[in-house]
């Protein structure tokens, strides 16, 4: 396994059955400090959204993780929320005991600056519509000169000739404007997006509830897996957000190519709207085309399930 060491990050998130799971991952991995994790409108409301990035901590025993409320909307757009996917609490109606902890006073976008100027090198995890991050470099345009990364699942690139979504990824569709600002900023940006996630299967659930050991992590994807099951999802998309996760704590789990990315795009927001040019001089984002997916599932089956 090939290790980039211990990595100080950010979670930018809007749990989300998926990014709990991201979040269980991160927390239970010795590679991955976590200095905080920001929450952002996305799978449901901020308010929402916050509760259950901090229920989901207490659940993992770590209240020692602080959470900061950042965008309730995109930059320019409204957002329209609905249960379908997520249920109403936005965790697949699953009931994580309820923590006492509150959100920290500091906006998002003022910790996610001030994180920057205090860290060495800061690795900020991208799984959520990028509001937050688009908005600290709006308000502090210095924070592109300094030692960052992100690390995100969004976009489609077409990188992979053996994947043909029929649009672009779900977070890049509620916030284009956001995306286009954080791939322009020239921070480096390693993207697994649909090009690779879509090559997930839904037999790994079951994989890794027959290998879990029994806990509420497993109660938690058992429950998740017959949500999405009853309203005719795909319970793979619940491994989605642990892809960059998984790529900090092994980075040899995929492969990219260095492109550059230009969005085409009107008021309405439906389809593909991300051009990808591997041949273009000026390129802004590492995009995924090849995943290892065997190496993937036993990380989440060793640092998530059978702890």
């Amino acid at each position: 396994m090939t290790k980039l060491g211990k990595n100080k990050v950010i979670i930018d998130c809007d749990p989300g059955a998926d990014d709990a799971l991201a979040i269980m991952l991160a927390l239970n991995s010795e590679e991955i400090e976590v200095l905080g994790i920001t929450t952002v409108s996305g799978n449901s409301p901020l308010e929402i959204c916050t509760q259950n990035a901090l229920n989901i901590i207490n659940s993992c025993n770590k209240k020692n993780i602080p959470v900061f409320a950042g965008e309730d909307k995109p930059i320019k757009r409204d957002i329209e929320f609905t249960d379908e996917y997520c249920g109403k609490n936005g965790v697949c109606e699953y009931e994580f005991r309820k923590s006492d902890k509150l959100v920290e006073r500091v906006n998002a976008i003022d910790f996610i600056y001030d994180s920057a100027l205090k860290e060495e090198k800061l690795t900020i995890i991208s799984i959520a519509p990028m509001s937050n991050i688009a908005k600290a470099l709006i308000k502090y345009p210095n924070l592109k000169e300094m030692n960052i990364e992100i690390i995100t699942m969004a976009g489609y690139y077409k990188v992979n000739s053996s994947v043909n979504a029929k649009r672009s990824e779900w977070n890049v569709l509620v916030d284009p404007e956001a995306f286009e600002i954080v791939c322009n900023s020239g921070i480096p940006m390693y993207s697994l997006g649909l090009d690779v996630s879509s090559t997930l299967k839904n037999e790994y659930i079951d994989e890794i509830i027959e290998k879990g050991n029994k806990s509420e992590k497993i109660e938690y994807l058992i429950h998740a897996k017959n949500f999405y099951l009853s309203r005719n999802l795909t319970p793979k998309s619940l491994l989605v957000d642990s892809l960059p996760i998984a790529y900090i704590i092994d980075n040899s789990i995929a492969k990219f190519k260095l492109g550059k990315v230009t969005m085409k795009y009107k008021d309405k927001i439906d389809c593909d709207i991300i051009e990808f040019n591997s041949n273009e001089d000026k390129a802004n984002i590492y995009a995924a085309y090849e995943l290892d997916l065997d190496s993937f599932i036993e990380i989440l089956i060793e640092r998530i399930f059978n702890k």
